[in-house]
């Protein structure tokens, strides 16, 4: 398979416009895929900023809590980045498989898993009945 050709290596943020989109469907024409629009690309490039977002954040409040804090939140600091580093993988993997299904899937369960492990650490951290309630 062919990648498409790269116009904004070395940038923070490719420019949005109408070459960098020609190119990206030349590519998609050339493998049987459909066109997409500049919306598109802007909501997939804001999936990829929200990741890094999650992961930085993630691991800060790691490094911050761990030294800190009870074993429990431990655990569930571990188990959040072992499922961001599974996460991370399954993203690469959906890009590379050009969204095969289940790889997607995982993806996305995998995503809802972390949502959920973030609920049970917050819980942990601020326990009902602490000093942020009355």
């Amino acid at each position: 398979m062919v990648r498409p050709k790269c116009h904004y290596a070395g940038q923070l943020w490719p420019s949005l416009d109408d070459a960098m989109l020609a190119n990206i469907n030349d590519w998609r024409f050339m493998n049987n895929l459909d066109p997409v629009n500049l919306k598109q690309v802007g909501i997939h490039l804001s999936h990829r900023l929200g990741a890094i977002v999650v992961s930085v954040a993630l691991l800060a409040l790691t490094f911050w809590l761990h030294p800190k804090t009870s074993n429990k939140v431990k655990y569930t600091l571990y188990s959040l980045c072992a499922l961001l580093s599974a996460q991370v993988m399954l993203g690469i993997m959906t890009v590379l498989s050009q969204k095969q299904p289940l790889i997607t899937s995982i993806h996305v369960a995998v995503g809802a898993g972390m949502l959920g492990m973030l609920m049970i650490l917050l819980l942990r951290i601020l326990p009902l009945g602490g000093p942020y309630h009355d």
